[in-house]
């Protein structure tokens, strides 16, 4: 992750850590989408002072760092 990258995974919520790490919905098998929610983008782009599209790419990539070392094992 871009230093960028890992102040926006500090700065996140425990439910907006546990939303990234999920890949299924609860009682069905298919896969689960994953989309930031409008106001957590928002935020972060007052915080952090960057673009909303900047916002929602790093969230992506944060996204699929975490899900890269849950399939590892970390």
């Amino acid at each position: 992750m871009t230093e960028l990258e890992t102040k926006i995974y500090i700065s996140l919520s425990t439910r907006s850590r546990r939303a990234l790490k999920k890949t299924k919905s609860r009682f069905s098998k298919k896969p689960r989408n994953y989309w930031p929610r409008s106001d957590l983008i928002q935020r972060l782009t007052q915080q952090f002072f960057i673009t909303e599209a900047e916002a929602y790419t790093a969230m992506l990539n944060i996204r699929q760092e975490v899900l890269r070392e849950q399939n590892r094992g970390f």
